[in-house]
């Protein structure tokens, strides 16, 4: 148990240091960099439009939504290069920006001026505003300003800031906590096999295993279930990050509602474990056109191992990064294709060895099979997220 703290203790401070300080002698921790979000205003379509340098050469009106009501106690850091640059908040000439001279706006003030979620913040007077610098941050002698204020008051109680996206996460985080936990503690041999990285790394396993021989069997699909709900984890912080489905449509609302975000998630995971059943029934069905469907079963358990294994550790990661500021936001979709790319590719070589060592069947037919029922299905799936995604931002 030791060692698995030191580990988390040594995760978590290389992702410390990946955190980007802004602000006077950069006293201030970002956590979200405006650089990327900039909009025009398109009179024809009465409506903002994201910025594209070409296409904005003439205009010198350029706008942000910032959603305040997210960033309780931080603060708003902005910076123009340039003289003659005045900032607008909510469509009101707030003051004239001093060249290099950051600009700090508490969010506390913003919400008790404006008493809405969000505002528009506008600038005038630049034609580049790639050039002007907005954060939202936080100062990070603010802990222990914390700290020696509890010392002094240790009795003062002060309500949580809430967003409905926090708190859908804090429930899914119980949801998922709690399944685990039963899991654990119903199907403790089966929990143990799944999660034993010395058994994922065998490839000689026991056909007549129980979570082998008998893959739609109850320990097998609880697995799957909270396999189902590891993955709509990841994809709700996703949705954060850059890489948002649910504007996609499809079966999936649109909203910043609790009720919105907790009815995605749950969606997400029928789907998912729909697409585990559907995949079983598949790999079934072409093991039997290729004649070798004694190992279908021996594939569909180092199928959802090695997916056990790697979403729980992606899942370690997504809430080690939650709560910092990692400046990947732009880049996130490529970073997730590749990452993924890299597991499924994992995870077929698992997955042949596994068959290639257990069961006599040619190499050619093997090879034959994991790329239609494997790959193939890969390809596909990578290619539909990333252009649904694609026309989604566009």
């Amino acid at each position: 148990m030791k060692y698995i703290i030191s580990i988390l203790l040594i995760f978590s401070s290389l992702i410390n240091a990946f955190c980007e300080t802004v602000g006077p002698k950069n006293e201030y921790v970002v956590l979200q960099d405006y650089k990327y979000l900039w909009t025009t205003y398109d009179s024809d379509l009465k409506s903002f439009t994201p910025y594209i340098k070409e296409n904005s050469q003439d205009t010198e009106v350029y706008s942000l939504e910032i959603p305040i009501s997210d960033f309780h106690k931080s603060y708003l850091l902005i910076k123009s290069d340039l003289d003659n640059t005045y900032l607008f908040l909510d469509y009101k000439l707030s003051e004239k920006l001093k060249k290099d001279t950051w600009k700090i706006l508490p969010i506390e003030s913003l919400l008790k001026t404006y008493k809405k979620p969000k505002v528009i913040l506008s600038v005038f007077g630049h034609q580049n505003p790639e050039r002007i610098q907005v954060y939202m941050a936080y100062p990070k002698n603010e802990t222990s300003i914390a700290a020696a204020t509890a010392k002094k008051n240790p009795f003062n109680f002060l309500p949580r800031n809430i967003t409905p996206y926090f708190s859908s996460l804090v429930l899914i985080f119980i949801i998922t906590t709690t399944m685990m936990t039963f899991l654990s503690n119903n199907y403790t041999k089966a929990f143990r096999r799944f999660y034993s990285f010395k058994d994922l790394t065998s490839f000689m396993i026991k056909e007549t295993s129980f979570l082998v021989n008998k893959p739609l069997d109850r320990p097998n699909m609880m697995f799957v279930i909270f396999l189902s709900m590891i993955i709509g984890f990841i994809t709700m912080m996703s949705s954060n990050k850059g890489l948002d489905i649910f504007s996609s449509g499809f079966i999936f609302q649109s909203g910043d509602t609790f009720g919105v975000y907790i009815t995605n998630f749950f969606k997400v995971c029928i789907l998912i474990f729909t697409l585990f059943v559907l995949k079983y029934f598949f790999i079934k069905i072409i093991g039997k056109l290729f004649n070798i469907e004694k190992v279908v079963d021996i594939h569909f358990f180092k199928l959802i191992q090695t997916s056990v294994f790697f979403f729980s550790g992606l899942l370690i990661v997504f809430l080690f990064a939650q709560n910092i500021f990692i400046p990947l936001k732009e880049n996130f979709l490529t970073i997730a294709t590749a990452v993924i790319s890299i597991f499924y590719l994992l995870r077929v070589l698992v997955i042949y060895f596994t068959i290639n060592r257990t069961s006599n069947i040619k190499t050619l037919y093997l090879i034959s099979y994991l790329c239609i029922v494997e790959l193939l299905p890969t390809l596909i799936g990578l290619r539909y997220i990333t252009t649904s995604l694609n026309i989604v931002n566009t």
